[in-house]
């Protein structure tokens, strides 16, 4: 069994090999494509797969940054202090997979708030990050209506947090966020390229209870955890359980996404499935 370490190292581009399986369950390193497929009305046939190509690696970012986040980013937001820029998305990504909170950023780098804002609206509106929106509904619980943020390409993030080598990255505190930022990623990607509006939410209650992924797919929702452990447990799909128990009338089957080999059943209607 692979253990996390190989598992993130790999999901962060850092010795990143990409294969693609003809089964139309679930693809390893793209999960995202069969939890989707699994759940929409017309499963894909292998000409609407969406084959992954190599993610970047964080020795290319300086080029990334130079040919996008410098030049393009610029051209789009007149961006005086490019190098104030720079440190904003060393920033940014030091926050991926966590709740953004803008005032709290805009304070620590000495920026204003709408330029904050601002930026950080062009990085969304050129693709190179996600701003996860939460799911609110009236089920009688105060829920957190912050958002939260991702980079779509994990080897920019890599660099951008200054993470070398699969060790690094996989040891470090952000290990679970480059997973969760990789499954958000690919979710995201693969609606996009099959002419879906991604429609991706968390859920988190102000008591600290939180799904990770809410996948809205025909007015239906799939519920999604993402956990570092390549051995996955039951205890892991207890927020997912709590969820389905508030939102039962549109609750699909939930999933617990891990950097093992495994696929076992976690509860009724809650299955592991592998990343890697």
């Amino acid at each position: 069994m692979r253990g996390p370490a190989e598992s993130v190292g790999n999901i962060a581009g850092l010795s990143c090999q990409s294969s693609v399986r003809q089964d139309s369950d679930v693809d390893g390193l793209e999960l995202a494509a069969g939890v989707i497929e699994r759940h929409l009305p017309v499963r894909a046939t292998p000409s609407h797969r969406v084959t992954r190509p190599p993610l970047r690696r964080p020795r290319r970012g300086r080029h990334i940054m130079q040919l996008y986040l410098e030049r393009d980013v610029r051209m789009l937001r007149q961006i005086g202090d490019l190098s104030q820029f720079q440190i904003f998305l060393r920033a940014l990504a030091a926050r991926s997979a966590q709740l953004l909170n803008l005032a709290d950023l805009s304070r620590d780098l000495g920026v204003a708030l709408n330029t904050v804002k601002a930026w950080l609206s062009v990085l969304e509106a050129t693709y190179h990050v996600i701003v996860l929106r939460p799911y609110l509904a009236n089920v009688g619980k105060r829920l957190v209506k912050t958002p939260k943020v991702y980079f779509t390409d994990v080897g920019t993030l890599c660099y951008l947090v200054g993470l070398k080598d699969p060790e690094h990255a996989s040891s470090g505190p952000m290990a679970g966020a480059i997973l969760e930022t990789a499954v958000v990623s690919e979710i995201a990607k693969t609606l996009t390229h099959r002419g879906l509006e991604p429609q991706v939410y968390f859920w988190r209650t102000a008591a600290g209870t939180e799904v990770d992924i809410l996948v809205d797919v025909g007015g239906k929702l799939v519920p999604i955890e993402v956990k570092l452990s390549a051995t996955p447990s039951p205890g892991m799909a207890t927020a997912i359980k709590r969820w389905r128990q508030d939102f039962h009338e549109t609750a699909m089957p939930g999933y617990v996404v891990h950097p093992g080999d495994v696929r076992i059943p976690l509860g009724a209607g809650i299955a592991a499935l592998p990343f890697a």
